[in-house]
């Protein structure tokens, strides 16, 4: 009997795909509140452009961290940590305008911030991974010092990792040392 792709990786059963929607669903219960409360309902557009900007600074940061030689899964872990915080700091700004029944002034202002220092990020960084390319030359000009300041950020990280490389591989030869002369 012929199966398309989806009854090949989900199975004909139709009990699945209700299990499936009610995850979901479920899942989707519990949170959409739960961000209407801490962004509001007028909310979901600016926090939807400045998810997806922080996504762009991941994917254009891996990229660069990669060009420069420097991607490690600690380094990648400290970015995502950043990105709450960073995801954070409009619900606290949202919380600020209600408590003070403004009309979410603080709010935008804070997405406005944000989105314009990961942008310059996003910029910096696909510079960075050399896709400068297809970045108007004034975007660049704009970035220059986040260039400048990432660049020299990659060369001290650089320096550490080789750093604790030569540490590691100086540990490593003292304990063959010391098992050889064990043996002896």
């Amino acid at each position: 009997m012929f199966k398309t792709p989806l009854e090949k990786t989900i199975g004909t059963n139709p009990i699945s795909l209700e299990i499936d929607t009610g995850v979901v669903a479920g899942v989707v219960a519990v949170f959409a509140p739960l961000i209407t409360f801490l962004y509001g309902s007028q909310g979901t557009v600016g926090l939807t452009l400045l998810l997806v900007i922080i996504i762009m600074d991941w994917i254009t940061g891996i990229a660069a961290a990669k060009k420069k030689g420097i991607y490690t899964s600690e380094y990648g872990i400290q970015g995502v940590f950043r990105s709450i915080v960073v995801l954070m700091i409009p619900s606290a700004a949202h919380l600020i305008d209600v408590m003070f029944e403004m009309p979410n002034s603080i709010f935008y202002s804070s997405i406005a911030a944000l989105a314009y220092h990961n942008g310059k990020s996003v910029t910096a960084n696909a510079v960075i991974a050399e896709w400068d390319r297809w970045i108007p030359t004034y975007l660049i000009d704009k970035v220059l010092s986040e260039i400048k300041n990432k660049k020299v950020r990659a060369d001290y990280r650089r320096n550490e990792l080789e750093y604790e490389e030569k540490r590691r591989k100086s540990a490593q030869k003292e304990m063959n040392n010391s098992e050889n002369s064990d043996n002896s």
